[in-house]
Formats: C-alpha cells, sequence, structure tokens
C-alpha cells in the first residue's frame, strides 16, 4: 500500500484549485451554468462530487460542463480538476486491482493515465448521462487491457478472475462506492455485508467471500480453497448472495444504512441467479 499516492499528494492538487486561475474558470462556470451558481468554491463541488451514489444525475450536471470546456479547448487545467474530483474512485479502483502483479505505484500511475486518456476520447454527443460510472469504466477496462497484453507478452497465463474484473469494472451495477475514499469504502462495504448476514440473508461462508473478494480484492479461486469450496460452488454461492442483496436493496433503499429486518426470508427462498452477475 505504500506505494500508492499519499493524502498529502490529493491535498497538495485541491490546494491548487484556490488559486486565481482556478478560480476564474469556477466563475466562468457559474455565470454559463445556473446549477454552479449553488457553489460558492471548488471545495464545495469536491464535498457534492463525492458524496452520496455515483449515478446521481446532479452529478452529471457538474461533469458535462467540465467535460464540454475541456473538449472545447483542452486547458489542462480542466483536466487537473477532474483528476482531483475522481482521485478517490481512482484510488479505490487500485485497491482492487491490487491481486494484480503491478507494484501499486505502477499500477497508479497507468491508471491515471487510463482515466485522462478516457476523459480525452469522450464524446458528449454520445454520453451525457452517468458519467461518473462511464469514466470509472472506461479506466478499469483500458487497465484490464493493459495488464492481459503485458501479461500476454510476458507469455503469463492471465490468472485473474472474470468476475472480480467485471466488477471492478463496474458493469450495471453500482454499490455507490466508487468515489468514497477506499478505507471508509472497505469499512463501509463490510458493514454492509455484517447486516445482511445478521439478517440472515447470506451465511457466514457467503460473507467471507463477498469480503474477500468485492472488498480485498482477492481472487475468488483463492476463497473457494479458503472456505473449502470448489471454485464453481464458491461462485454459484457468492451470485446468489448478490442476487439476494440486490432484490433486498432494490425494495429496500434505506437498506445500505439500515440492518434488514429479521423477518425476511432466507437467502434459499429466492431463486435465480440474481438481478446482476458478480
Amino acid at each position: 500500500m505504500a506505494s500508492l499516492p499519499k493524502d498529502k499528494a490529493r491535498e497538495q492538487l485541491e490546494q491548487e484549485l484556490f488559486g486565481v486561475e482556478y478560480q476564474s474558470l469556477l466563475q466562468r462556470l457559474r455565470e454559463e451554468y445556473p446549477f454552479y451558481r449553488d457553489f460558492s468554491s471548488w471545495n464545495d463541488i469536491l464535498t457534492f462530487m463525492r458524496a452520496g451514489t455515483s449515478d446521481d444525475p446532479l452529478k452529471d450536471e457538474v461533469l458535462r460542463p467540465i467535460l464540454a470546456a475541456h473538449a472545447g479547448d483542452e486547458d489542462c487545467r480542466w483536466r487537473t480538476i477532474l483528476l482531483v474530483i475522481f482521485w478517490p474512485g481512482l484510488k479505490s479502483l487500485c485497491i482492487r486491482s491490487r491481486s494484480w502483479e503491478w507494484p501499486y505505484s505502477e499500477l497508479w500511475a497507468n491508471a491515471v493515465w487510463a482515466f485522462l486518456k478516457g476523459v480525452c476520447k469522450l464524446d458528449l454527443t454520445k454520453r451525457s448521462e452517468r458519467l461518473v460510472q462511464k469514466l470509472i469504466n472506461d479506466t478499469a477496462s483500458s487497465l484490464r487491457a493493459q495488464y492481459r497484453r503485458e501479461l500476454e507478452r510476458a507469455g503469463f497465463e492471465i490468472p485473474t478472475d472474470p468476475d472480480l474484473l467485471e466488477y471492478l469494472a463496474g458493469g450495471e451495477e453500482d454499490f455507490g462506492l466508487m468515489v468514497l475514499d477506499f478505507l471508509d469504502e472497505q469499512d463501509a462495504q463490510v458493514r454492509r455485508f455484517q447486516q445482511h448476514l445478521q439478517a440472515g440473508l447470506i451465511s457466514n461462508i457467503d460473507f467471507d467471500l463477498l469480503v474477500g473478494t468485492f472488498v480485498y480484492g482477492k481472487c475468488l479461486r483463492e476463497c473457494a480453497e479458503e472456505a473449502g469450496l470448489s471454485y464453481q460452488v464458491a461462485k454459484k454461492r457468492r451470485q446468489r448472495a448478490v442476487a439476494v442483496i440486490r432484490h433486498f436493496e432494490k425494495f429496500h433503499p434505506k437498506s445500505k444504512s439500515m440492518s434488514p429486518p429479521r423477518s425476511l426470508s432466507p437467502l434459499s427462498t429466492i431463486g435465480g441467479e440474481g438481478f446482476f452477475q458478480a
């Protein structure tokens, strides 16, 4: 973990946003876009963007003007602003990818480069909604492709868990954690799974599989061996557990901060592979 960028590096970039040059960009946005008039500083915008979930449509209202301005003049200051906004999400992505055979410092550099390339390639005429997820997904996809290319060049077998890679990229699911600091993210996700465990929705084995793969980035095969299960059995258990959680939270949206009632039907009563593959 030591090679990942320290919070001080992020804080230094954030301090840059208080400079006159960046304040002039914010004033420009405030004049052109009514939504921005609710923000008096870039710090207000950072606070807003890092709260709630990544699929909040109001986050698109923040990102669209910045991305449009960058596409128009390619001023590098817009890229700095976007990097600061997405910093916790990129750091989270690196933590989730730690089972890959890249040094953390190299992984971080590759993640930032992949993100900035995604920013430059984004076409708002084709995609103007769910922009947080779009940029994170594109970054994860680019990282995954680069990692595979490097392994293939080195002649190594690709040992990655395809389910975990899908989760890293986001897919259609959204656990609402991509834009949180990674330590807070891990704690929040563990507590979330604990709530479902205590409610009887998932078993202890399911809990270990979910935490091991989704929170700590371990390979599913490794977690299966630790639990004394075959890979296929572990995969089906995890899919079923995710389906139950997804089903419950779809109809109980406040459940992410509340323990589910114990009267809910147990895991075995809900069939099928679930609302998303995980």
